[in-house]
């Protein structure tokens, strides 16, 4: 098996060289040579500006060509690959940079305050040239020229790549995950859901993502397969995504719950052409609605594959394999490789947080010895509130961290409530925290999500209550309903209820 990142695109080179890898918006592709030529090039590039083994290249950008080109190059130099979000905030940004003190900065074109960027070594991804803030384009860069690239030796244990959470819960973390884990992650993931050269990957996130990193820029190479890049409007919502899959024959679509749920609510306008070459949609970053599930495989005949992972476990270790989604709906699946899982039941009779042991876990935080209180004799602790079901199938129940009391001081999570509230034939998606009344009492708020606009949102509002009490008790049935267009997620696709919280405020 290829253990580090450069051995894993010299081998796919060396088989699958003159197939497509990077297929484009408009049809046109780049080989796995030519890519692997790029790269190169680039690399020494990199060399020349001062890169070697250990220094940090920062890329603030969405998925695209020269942002992969950029990745292998690093690999290729021993650098340390870290991706940001096109959208990070310029504060965000400013202290990111600080910590990593990034050798080569990397930048979307549109990145709106460059005032951010001012001390570091900063080329744009722009390819015509000069822009008018003086940053160099990519191709001007590049035109530069360097010295003859020295490849470094790496081993499956060097650092390759810091992946920055989100944040949800205040500053993000670096998560630096190893060669060997990358790698071992990305095979993972081909081998368990049969990825092959016939295979184009569609993936709606980008390169700061785990998912979105680790299937386009690394398992598609392990199989053979190819990945689109397209501009981020042709891939945010289901509409433009299903015309480019059609149009691009895609046979994998990779993304997150609130992404699929767009194919239920605009389906009469989502062109159906999509699916006859999709193969199966793959969801990840937190709990898919059954009903949700059900309904995308009764519209276009396409099967959802649930799976879950961390960036600190290197993404996917647990999955619902093909052909088993009828068996394990409503789960994530079963561990996946070298998982082993447990719970910590803390007092809980049928439920507690997953803890996962696994060989893809991370190296550490950035910046800190280790994994801190995250890691216990070598098992991760994941948060999620989970029970194991007879057949071995993990259920997600929610976050130890959004679980708020009720009115008799009894522990709420908000998924047994989301779950059945979504169960109602009028509601899309529904999201749930908890909230102090003005007399102190505590409450339960529930936001909502409706396949249809324009509906009398009262009498709906009492349908809900009364589905609620009816499945639920009156102590658990949510005080308040609100209304809203979309719910607030993060870049993993999971629910800001710190947001929804601010909204009751």
């Amino acid at each position: 098996m290829d253990s580090t990142l450069p051995a894993l695109l010299e081998r796919a080179v060396s088989i699958y060289g003159p197939s497509p890898l990077i297929v484009f918006d408009d049809g046109s592709a780049m080989s796995y040579a030519e890519a692997a030529s790029l790269s190169r090039d680039i690399a020494g590039r990199l060399q020349a500006s001062g890169v070697g083994r250990g220094d940090r290249v920062v890329s603030v950008s969405a998925a695209s060509a020269e942002a992969a080109l950029v990745f292998w190059a690093s690999m290729s130099t021993g650098a340390i690959f870290i991706p940001l979000d096109s959208a990070i905030p310029p504060e965000k940004l400013g202290r990111i940079l600080k910590r990593t003190a990034p050798k080569a900065l990397f930048m979307a074109p549109d990145y709106p305050d460059k005032a951010a960027l001012a001390g570091f070594n900063t080329v744009s991804y722009r390819t015509d040239g000069e822009g008018a803030d003086g940053i160099k384009g990519f191709s001007e860069w590049l035109q530069e020229g360097g010295g003859e690239l020295e490849l470094e030796e790496v081993s499956p244990a060097d650092d390759a790549v810091v992946l920055f959470t989100s944040g949800t819960s205040g500053e993000p973390k670096g998560v630096v995950l190893s060669h060997g884990a990358l790698c071992a992650s990305g095979k993972l993931m081909a081998d368990a859901y049969r990825w092959g050269p016939e295979d184009r990957l569609l993936s709606t996130g980008d390169f700061h993502t785990m998912s979105g990193l680790r299937n386009s820029c690394v398992a598609a190479m392990h199989a053979g397969a190819s990945f689109i890049i397209a501009p981020h409007a042709e891939r945010s919502n289901a509409v433009s995504a299903a015309a480019l899959m059609e149009r691009l024959g895609a046979t994998i679509l990779c993304t997150v719950p609130a992404f699929l749920a767009q194919f239920t609510r605009f389906a009469e306008k989502v062109p159906k052409g999509f699916a006859k070459g999709l193969r199966h949609a793959m969801c990840t970053g937190t709990s898919l609605p059954t009903a949700a599930e059900e309904a995308i495989e009764r519209l276009y005949g396409v099967p959802v594959l649930n799976y879950y992972g961390l960036t600190e476990t290197s993404g996917i270790c647990i999955g619902v394999l093909p052909g088993m989604e009828k068996e394990y709906r409503g789960t994530i699946g079963v561990p996946l490789g070298s998982t082993m899982i447990k719970i910590d039941a803390q007092g809980l009779a049928e439920s507690g947080e997953l803890l996962i042991k696994t060989e893809n876990l991370m190296s550490r935080y950035y910046g800190e010895p280790d994994g801190g209180e995250a890691v216990s004799e070598g098992w991760y602790r994941t948060k999620d509130l989970c029970r194991i079901r007879p057949d071995g199938s993990v259920e997600l129940i929610g976050r130890i961290d959004d679980a708020f009391k009720d009115q008799r001081g009894e522990l709420v999570h908000p998924t047994e409530i989301e779950k059945a509230l979504e169960g109602c034939s009028r509601v899309l998606e529904a999201a749930v925290c908890g909230f102090d009344n003005e007399d102190g009492r505590p409450g339960t708020a529930a936001f909502i999500v409706l396949k249809e606009r324009g509906c009398d949102e009262r009498a709906i509002a009492n349908e809900l209550r009364h589905e609620a009490l009816r499945a639920l008790g009156p102590h658990r049935t949510p005080a308040l309903f609100r209304f809203v267009d979309s719910l607030p997620r993060g870049t993993n696709g999971k629910i800001l209820r710190r947001r929804l919280r601010e909204e009751l405020a």
